[in-house]
């Protein structure tokens, strides 16, 4: 008669997590300590690599990283699932990111530059024509998310929203009629 011995695993059980991160942390490879709750239901402190570029539903695996249960064999592998988290303000088609901005009337009657932020904060110079009407947009080239352990990069819109002052001084009214309605 045969007895099936039980035998023990070649090494222990993977383990998931999900990760939440910024969108703006996408920018850049980073380093995070996470917490993993192993089989046993201790807590294991590990450092991950998130490298620039995850996206919403991108998977990671790190090998060694998983549980430890049983320490005659190898630890199993961590499996990092990312969720980004969206950032006030911008909104992203695959690399490409979108944003508005609000540009008063007379600068878009004259033309001029005005000054808009990206996602990590830098500042860009924007120069518009004269008679640049709402709703223009203007691409900034390489100044998007980028592609995953890639150096490609998407583009950052910017659409001007012109808005009307409301704190014009009666001087500053009457500039404005005399433009309107010349002598």
């Amino acid at each position: 008669m045969f007895v099936a011995q039980k035998q023990q695993p070649r090494r222990n059980k993977d383990l998931r997590i999900e990760l939440p991160v910024p969108l703006v942390s996408t920018l850049e490879d980073q380093t995070k300590t996470v917490q993993v709750k192993t089989t046993n239901g201790d807590t294991s402190t590990v450092e991950v690599k998130i490298p620039r570029g995850v996206t919403t539903g991108t998977q990671i695996k790190y090998a060694g990283l998983g549980d430890n249960l049983f320490n005659t064999i190898p630890r199993g592998d961590l499996y990092v699932h990312f969720t980004v988290h969206p950032a006030d303000g911008f909104g992203v088609n695959g690399l490409d990111l979108y944003t508005e901005t609000k540009v008063n009337c007379l600068l878009a009657i004259t033309g001029g530059s005005f000054v808009v932020k990206g996602l990590d904060g830098r500042e860009y110079d924007i120069t518009i024509a004269p008679g640049t009407q709402p709703g223009t947009k203007f691409r900034l080239p390489n100044q998007g998310l980028f592609g995953l352990n890639s150096p490609q990069r998407g583009a950052l819109y910017v659409e001007m929203n012109v808005f009307v002052p409301q704190t014009l001084t009666p001087e500053q009214l009457e500039i404005v009629k005399s433009l309107i309605n010349p002598l």
